[in-house]
Order: structure tokens, then C-alpha cells, then sequence
């Protein structure tokens, strides 16, 4: 009997370890269980992040399409006015150019008409002012004979060069 009860005794004790074995085992099951109901949590709010950010990703690529698109048409509304300033600028130049040379041959025939006058003036034996009666200076018209109205315009066109 001594057989069979040692052989009882080893399988209580071995019956023990095993129960114990399982008690730990069924507890790491429970965990993983919790474990695995918050990795499925996990995976679930990641899946709705992902979604979300696509979601916004879309939209965010729709927005820069449209704005794109406005930027565009600014750029070129933006080139047309340019161009339009240029061709303005080119166009004022030009009268600018124009208004120069006319004014300069406006002030020459001004000159010209001035001492055209004072010749006609001397030879006519008009009333002439010698100056400073200094024999070296030519004769000029009297200021009498000149219009208020013509000294004003022959002024006027003088300050404009």
C-alpha cells in the first residue's frame, strides 16, 4: 500500500500544481481578453481617425484646388492690368516725346517771332529802349507796345521749358 499511496500523494500534489497552473492560465486569459477588448477599441477609434483625416484630406485638396484656381485668374487679371500699364506708359511716353519737341520748336518760333518783331520794330522807327544805352546791346521793342495779354502768354511759354 505504501506504493499506492505515494502514488496517490504524487498525483494530489501533481492534481495541486496543475490546478494552480490553470488558475494562472484562466487570469492571463481574463487580461488578454481585456486586453484584446481594448485593442479592439483601439482599432476601432484609429479606423475612425483615419476616416476623418481622409475625409479632411479631401476637403482640404478640394479647398487648394479652388483657391488655386482663384490665384490663377488673379495672376492673369493681374498680367492684363500690367500689360494695359505698359501699353498707357508706352502711349505717354510717346505724347510725352511729342509735347517735348513741340514745345521746343514752339519756343524757337517764339524766339524767332520775338526778333522778327524787333527788326520790324527798329525799321519801322517804333519807339525802340536801348537799355543801359550801351551801343553793344540790340534794341528792344518798348514794353509799352507789348499787350498785357502777350506778355502773359510769351511768359507762360517760357516757364514751361
Amino acid at each position: 500500500m505504501s506504493i499506492g499511496l505515494l502514488a496517490d500523494g504524487l498525483l494530489i500534489v501533481l492534481l495541486g500544481a496543475a490546478l494552480v497552473s490553470v488558475y494562472r492560465l484562466n487570469r492571463r486569459m481574463a487580461e488578454l481578453r481585456e486586453g484584446r477588448a481594448a485593442f479592439e477599441k483601439l482599432t476601432a477609434d484609429l479606423a475612425a481617425q483615419t476616416k476623418a483625416a481622409t475625409e479632411g484630406l479631401a476637403a482640404f485638396r478640394a479647398n487648394a484646388e479652388g483657391l488655386g484656381k482663384q490665384l490663377d485668374g488673379g495672376a492673369e487679371r493681374g498680367r492684363q492690368v500690367i500689360a494695359e500699364v505698359q501699353r498707357v506708359s508706352d502711349d505717354l511716353r510717346l505724347l510725352i516725346g511729342r509735347a517735348d519737341a513741340s514745345s521746343t520748336r514752339l519756343e524757337e518760333a517764339v524766339a524767332a517771332a520775338r526778333r522778327s518783331e524787333a527788326l520790324l520794330g527798329a525799321m519801322e522807327n517804333r519807339p525802340v529802349d536801348r537799355g543801359a544805352s550801351d551801343p553793344g546791346q540790340p534794341a528792344r521793342v518798348a514794353e509799352a507796345e507789348v499787350s498785357p495779354e502777350a506778355k502773359a502768354f510769351l511768359s507762360s511759354l517760357s516757364g514751361m521749358r
